[in-house]
């Protein structure tokens, strides 16, 4: 079991970045929906509509803008 841990890691290490951010949105559940996202001591509402190749949060927030978050923790659902 070790060994196929390692070899599937190895795999994923080598693996091209857009690719791998590729599979990281597929297995996102929080996409699509709204939550909330806590930096700091602000708290944040909007809709998680899709994580970027350099793993940025794109929120989509209540007047109609996406900002860009690369740090912040989430609840899901809101």
């Amino acid at each position: 079991m070790l060994a196929a841990f390692l070899d599937s890691l190895s795999r994923r290490l080598l693996q091209p970045i857009p690719e791998a951010m590729k599979d990281w949105r597929n297995a996102c559940l929080q996409l699509g929906h709204t939550l909330i996202l806590r930096t700091g001591t602000t708290e944040i509402a909007g809709v998680a509509e899709t994580l970027d190749d350099a793993g940025h949060l794109h929120l989509r927030l209540p007047n109609g803008t996406v900002e860009k978050f690369a740090s912040g923790e989430t609840d899901f659902p809101a």
